[in-house]
């Protein structure tokens, strides 16, 4: 069967029609005919693989990667890069249009480019599978648990892809202990040029032959620092080499500040886009030096380092104790008027404002599920003079802006970013006054 694509909708899915019924493919552009199959049919709308073009569009271009379309990792690379911006924007301003009685389309800013389209990401995740006496690295295909394997990742930095086949073949070398991986996560850092791996191990696991699989790896590749180990009866990774997560840990350099990443704790895959991001909250956050500061979760203090620099104080809350512990570190290390403190904002933020409630200036960045609960609690017992609120999901950033409308606050700006070239993903800065 054959559908025309009207046009792109977030999640990277081309919509079409099929007797009226709207049906989502992948890999595709505006305009285009092409043959599908049905995998997955509601009462209102059906999932569909793409089996053939057969009209293509004349934007299409041939994808970097080899791999594209059976990976899983990317969704655009079939779109030239300043059309994924467009779609993007188009995405973002769509979804914002829910919004009642809001001219969102003025409101709503020029989506930021990121600097390189490729060879960003210094975070990758690979699944390991064992065929034989050979052990592969790979994907699973989108929306699927079809193992794929892959030899090169185009938006990897150099640093990650450089380890891909190395890393494999010391993996085969030791098939016997590697078949007790489930996945290999790789780290990296320009600004340091070092990076750590982490195995994702079942829970009963020889550590003593790991250790002999890390000692290769390290050997192999000597930018490494470390190489650790993670079972779901951990709570963190744990260094091979016990070493400690200072040891460990990643250094990135972020607006004049040596920011430390400890193996466990989160960072923007994105390292060059990361720091626009920085510079645009603290230039809409707009703080002066008697402005304090609240950051919901804060994680390792990425933003909040910078903030601090021109605020009377910030406080970090954030649940992850690990990163608590990075953050203060970072804190101390950069000389920051900034503490973090270990606190699930879901439940026990009621508690904390009670104790401390004053602040001029809200900055929340939270999962892709947003912040409804907390936004509740908060805007109950805190007026802050502005809310900066950093989304990586659009849909959860409508509802929460909802919320927070209905409270007072209007909408001052939206800043969309493209933290994820090649992918549907983007992330939105949005600022808000009373």
């Amino acid at each position: 069967m054959q559908i025309e694509v009207e046009k792109i909708v977030f999640g990277g899915w081309g919509l079409g029609r099929l007797n009226g019924k709207a049906v989502f493919v992948p890999y595709v552009l505006p305009g285009e005919v092409v043959e599908i199959e049905l995998s997955l049919t509601k009462r209102d709308y059906a999932f569909a693989k793409l089996k053939r073009i057969v009209s293509p569009s004349p934007d299409r271009q041939e994808p970097k990667c080899p791999h594209f379309g059976t990976c899983g990792g990317c969704d655009y690379q079939h779109i030239p890069y300043t059309l994924q911006l467009e779609f993007k924007q188009q995405q973002i301003r769509e979804e914002l249009r829910r919004l009642p009685e809001i001219n969102i389309d003025s409101l709503i800013c020029p989506i930021i480019p990121s600097s390189q389209p490729f060879a960003y990401r210094n975070r990758l995740k690979l699944r390991v599978k064992r065929e034989g006496y050979t052990v592969k690295l790979g994907t699973y295909k989108k929306n699927t648990r079809s193992f794929t394997p892959i030899k090169t990742c185009p938006v990897a930095e150099p640093l990650i892809q450089e380890m891909l086949i190395p890393l494999e073949e010391v993996l085969t070398q030791h098939a016997a202990i590697a078949q007790q991986l489930t996945a290999i996560e790789l780290f990296s850092s320009k600004d340091e040029n070092r990076g750590f791996i982490v195995f994702k191990t079942l829970v009963e696991v020889n550590k003593k032959h790991l250790v002999k699989m890390a000692e290769t790896i390290m050997t192999v590749l000597p930018s490494l620092k470390d190489v650790l180990y993670e079972n779901p009866a951990f709570v963190y990774p744990r260094s091979l080499f016990d070493k400690g997560y200072t040891q460990s840990g990643l250094i990135f350099k972020i607006d004049g500040n040596l920011l430390l990443r400890y193996p466990g704790t989160f960072f923007q895959v994105n390292t060059d886009q990361n720091r626009e991001l920085i510079k645009i909250v603290t230039a809409l956050a707009d703080i002066t030096s008697q402005d304090s500061v609240l950051e919901l979760y804060a994680g390792i203090g990425n933003l909040s380092l910078s903030l601090a620099k021109k605020a009377k104080r910030l406080v970090g809350l954030e649940m992850n104790a690990l990163a608590v512990k990075n953050a203060n570190y970072n804190a101390q290390r950069n000389k920051a008027r900034a503490v973090f403190k270990r606190l699930d904002v879901e439940t026990e933020l009621e508690e904390f404002l009670k104790e401390d409630n004053l602040f001029e200036l809200l900055v929340v960045d939270p999962p892709r599920t947003g912040c409804i609960r907390a936004l509740k609690t908060c805007l109950g017992l805190l007026q802050p003079r502005k809310i900066v609120y950093i989304s990586c999901h659009p849909a959860t950033l409508t509802r929460d802006l909802r919320f927070i409308l209905n409270q007072g606050y209007k909408i001052e700006s939206i800043q969309p970013l493209d933290m994820f070239p090649q992918t549907h993903h983007l992330e939105t800065v949005a600022v808000l006054t009373q």
